[in-house]
C-alpha cells in the first residue's frame, strides 16, 4: 500500500509551536522553554519550529500565529490552557 501524504496544508507551514507563559509558575515558563530548546533544537530542524512567549494580548497572538501551524503546544498553566484552546475553536 503506498504511503499517503497527509499534510493538508502549505508546503512550507512550520510544524510546531511552542508558545509559551513566561511568567506562568512565577517564572517557570521561562525555564521550560529553555529546555524545550534544548529538546527540540536536536531533534528537529529550526524550520520546523518556534518558540514564542505570549503576550498580554494572547488571543490575538493565537488566532494569528496558530493557523500556521500543524501542532500548537501551549506551556503554562490553566489560564494559558483555557485562552489557547478557546481560541483554537476560532482558527
Amino acid at each position: 500500500m503506498a504511503k499517503q501524504n497527509l499534510r493538508r496544508h502549505h508546503p512550507f507551514m512550520k510544524k510546531i509551536l511552542f508558545l509559551v507563559n513566561p511568567v506562568s509558575g512565577g517564572g517557570l515558563g521561562k525555564r521550560i522553554a529553555g529546555r524545550i530548546k534544548e529538546y527540540v533544537s536536536v531533534r528537529l530542524a529550526k524550520d520546523e519550529y518556534d518558540i514564542v512567549f505570549t503576550s498580554m494580548d494572547m488571543d490575538t497572538q493565537v488566532l494569528e500565529l496558530g493557523g500556521g501551524y500543524e501542532i500548537l503546544v501551549g506551556v503554562g498553566g490553566d489560564g494559558t490552557a483555557c485562552r489557547i484552546m478557546q481560541n483554537i475553536l476560532d482558527l
